[in-house]
């Protein structure tokens, strides 16, 4: 199975990097906040590694514990879980050593809203129809004359600008990548951007 998915992966950036040639025949990779490369013999170089391979140094963004959740929250179950939302905002009860304590989160799977975020994008990915906000993603729900949107579970393909806050980096095979909820990022540069392609579990 990890062999299986690790190759899904191999394809998955293979596809990517076919979509994304022309910006990487003018500019090539480099490490984020760099600037543009040096030109060819510059290559390998303080942003590159001993396989002229891009460096990637990212600190994913710690989650911010408060004592307790905004005044005038409401308390929104999904699945066995309580979640606290307080306007767009959604936070989750965890330990934190012998107390207890909240940090906000992403919109969690399950979670529906009647009206979607303005500026999302609307995208297709495996012949279905998502709206992008973010790190988020909804689909459609029609019941009757009401459409609904619901948070899904990111798709294997979508690329990110940021990583949800909270994520974790971990090292698989060598390979480096972000996790949060099973949900697996791999950071990629581009220029001076860097791109987060969602994946799956190495």
């Amino acid at each position: 199975m990890l062999k299986k998915n690790g190759f899904r992966n191999l394809l998955l950036l293979a596809f990517l990097g076919c979509l994304l040639f022309d910006a990487l025949a003018a500019g090539s990779f480099a490490q984020p906040g760099r600037g543009k490369g040096r030109g060819r013999g510059s290559d390998r170089g303080r942003d590159r590694d001993d396989r002229g391979r891009p460096r990637i140094v990212i600190t994913p963004r710690r989650p911010r514990f408060i004592a307790a959740p905004p005044r005038g929250h409401v308390v929104v179950r999904i699945g066995s879980e309580n979640y606290y939302r307080h306007g767009n905002a959604y936070y989750r009860r965890v330990r934190r050593g012998r107390d207890w304590a909240y940090i906000e989160i992403g919109p969690p799977i399950g979670a529906a809203i009647a009206i979607l975020p303005r500026r999302h994008s609307r995208i297709f990915i495996g012949g279905r129809v998502y709206y992008q906000y973010g790190a988020t993603f909804y689909t459609p729900v029609v019941v009757g004359a009401e459409t609904t949107y619901v948070v899904a579970r990111p798709p294997i393909g979508a690329v990110l600008d940021t990583i949800p806050t909270g994520s974790t980096a971990v090292t698989v095979d060598g390979v480096s990548y972000f996790t949060l909820d099973g949900v697996y990022f791999l950071p990629i540069a581009l220029g001076t951007a860097t791109k987060y392609v969602i994946v799956a579990k190495p």
